[in-house]
């Protein structure tokens, strides 16, 4: 349906942009993965959901993605996440927009029961 329907406008959206930036959310990651066919759009930004897939399910996606654009990533990560994702992913092409924090605050139940943001270990 996104094919048929929604990549032909999307492509006319970006064409009329001289600098394109497609935000998306690694819950539905699909949607990256789809807007790789349109050849006009610059970079693909990602906002991790916490309660959607794991950063290393997300690895192969944002590898893929890589290959064609640069990558933007951005949201809350653990040191060993953000450890995992700086030892796959190139570098080149790769912008971190990322807070760390402590793996024990990264539960979205809790980061928004208590309605206030982490506690940030470390700032990037």
């Amino acid at each position: 349906m996104f094919k048929e329907f929604l990549l032909p406008c999307h492509k006319k959206i970006v064409e009329s942009f001289d600098y394109h930036v497609l935000h998306t959310h690694s819950g539905f990651s699909k949607l990256a993965e789809w807007s790789l066919e349109n050849k006009h759009l610059k970079a693909i930004e990602v906002v991790i959901d916490r309660n959607g897939p794991k950063i290393e399910d997300l690895i192969a996606l944002w590898k893929k993605i890589q290959t064609q654009k640069p990558l933007i990533l951005e949201g809350l990560l653990s040191g060993k996440e953000l450890h995992l994702g700086l030892s796959e992913l190139s570098p080149g092409g790769l912008f971190l927009d990322i807070d760390i924090v402590a793996e024990d605050k990264l539960n979205i139940a809790d980061f928004y029961s208590r309605q206030t943001k982490p506690e940030i270990v470390e700032r990037n």
